[in-house]
């Protein structure tokens, strides 16, 4: 190729995710984004999510990226959203990529049956530390008098946390001594309230788990002029300011009973559908009318073969974006590269993404997981399966010893052979993890797969000759020893 023709060539391979120093930008796909500037507060950064860490452990793969793509253009438009999928599709992680890339604070809260509203909101606390831990235990107690649960139910109801006074009486009726005086208490802002006055994106993970009453408080906080009014407190309001009463802050005034609300505050909520069950609620209509839908799909064979050859290989995919083709990061350092010396790589690499959706439509069409389900739970197949067997091939790598040289010699040497390490894995993160009825059909699939015949000769089990099988079939029991086959 020529000069000419490979500067060309460099010139239009456009990277999926850039960074432009000059200009403080990011870019992913054809979106851009300001970088904010470091807080000059130190302690402030540990709310930044690394990029550096993000680097290594992310696939850019085209579900992961146009999901953080569209999130860009809401976070711009600070247009309150939710992304509704399955589990292990990057729903809560694409805003933190994004954060991450704009030099942006980032809080998720994790939602529950059991959340209330004083978690988002705020509550009133005992100022003396272990104080404050201990009334906390006491109100969770499932023992707790009937007429101390009527001022906590009563309180939930009209979806607030405690007021100064309730919270004085039950710590009497506790028996907490030093908490009679108001100076002994202290206002402790919520999750959703710190975040709308010190400006970071609140991820609400899971909101449809929580009650009514917790998730409803939200409603005008999550409007297009987010607004919280904090009636349990002093009756504060945080909202935005006018350019008079901002005029009067950064001359050092205040503004009596209001909050300003940073600009930086944006709302991103990370859900299973309503459907999947679990113990959600469903939303009301007027809480699902405030937030601008994102569905994230399921992944793929694809993906999956994607996400394992970055980890292994260290190459990102190009994405193709209306009809251009963004290049992806080639020779990225990921922890799991030295797994790229496993024999024939590639072609595990293929089964094993298979093998994940194999298993995945087994489960789906009830062929596996039937009594799983019976006792509780169910087979559920996400990156997260790849990543762990993926770390249990790294765990086996020290822990796993060659059998052959523990009869031969005594000698315990770790076990360096791939096919048994594999195997390791694939037992630990599948199989362990089955009953028996569907083990044996896991078991029959990956026989037929012929992936132990790519993976090469085991070590620990090596394949017994054919006149072993033929003696099994006759009710012959036939072990091995050292280097032998032999009839027990």
């Amino acid at each position: 190729m020529t000069e000419k023709g490979d500067i060309e060539r460099k010139l239009g391979e456009v990277p999926v995710i850039q960074e432009y120093p000059k200009e403080n930008q990011v870019r992913v796909l054809d979106v851009v984004l300001d970088r904010l500037p470091l807080p000059e507060d130190v302690n402030a950064r540990r709310f930044i999510p690394k990029i550096e860490l993000l680097k290594a452990s992310t696939c850019w793969d085209t579900p992961t990226v146009l999901l953080i793509r569209d999130m860009a253009v809401r976070l711009k438009g600070g247009i309150a959203s939710r992304n509704e999928g399955p589990t292990g599709v990057s729903k809560s992680y694409a805003a933190e990529v994004i954060c991450a890339l704009t030099n942006r604070s980032y809080l998720r809260h994790n939602y529950s049956k059991d959340s209330d509203p004083g978690d988002t909101i705020g509550r009133f606390v005992p100022a003396d530390a272990k104080l404050a831990v201990r009334f906390k235990e006491l109100l969770a107690d499932p023992d707790l008098p009937e007429s101390l649960k009527e001022i906590v139910e009563s309180a939930e109801k009209q979806s607030r946390p405690l007021t100064l006074l309730e919270s004085k009486k039950i710590a009497a009726a506790l028996g907490i001594d030093g908490l009679d005086d108001t100076i002994q208490w202290r206002w402790q802002n919520g999750t959703l309230a710190g975040s709308m006055m010190y400006g970071s994106v609140y991820g609400a993970d899971e909101p449809n788990l929580a009650p009514g009453n917790v998730i409803e408080r939200e409603n005008s906080a999550i409007e297009r002029m987010a607004q919280l009014r904090i009636v349990e407190h002093e009756g504060e309001i945080i909202r935005p300011l006018t350019p008079e009463e901002q005029s009067i802050i950064d001359n050092g005034g205040i503004v009596p009973g209001v909050i300003g609300l940073d600009s930086r505050y944006w709302y991103v909520a990370a859900q299973n559908p309503f459907g999947i069950g679990g113990g959600r609620f469903e939303e009301s209509e007027a809480r699902r009318n405030r937030l601008q839908d994102r569905i994230v799909e399921g992944l793929t064979t694809k993906e999956y073969e994607e996400f394992l050859r970055f980890l292994i290989k260290g190459e990102q995919p190009d994405i193709v974006w209306q009809n251009r083709r963004y290049k992806g990061e080639k020779d990225v350092r990921t922890e799991y590269r030295d797994l790229e010396n496993i024999p024939n790589v590639d072609a595990v690499i293929k089964w094993l993404a298979a093998f994940q959706g194999d298993l995945s439509n087994l489960a789906s069409l009830g062929k596996i997981g039937s009594e799983k389900d019976i006792k509780g739970g169910s087979y559920v197949y996400t990156r997260r399966n790849l990543l762990r067997i993926l770390d249990s091939i790294k765990a086996a790598q020290t822990t796993l010893i060659d059998v052959d040289e523990l009869f031969r010699s005594g000698q315990v040497k770790t076990n360096d052979n791939w096919h048994d390490l594999f195997m390791e894995a694939v037992y630990q993160e599948y199989l362990a993890g089955m009953y028996r009825e569907d083990q044996e059909i896991v078991l029959d699939l990956i026989k037929a797969s012929g992936v132990e015949d790519v993976l090469g000769e085991s070590k620990n089990n090596p394949r017994p000759p054919e006149w072993v099988g033929r003696a099994a079939k006759k009710g012959v029991q036939v072990e091995q020893w050292q280097h032998d086959w032999q009839i027990s």
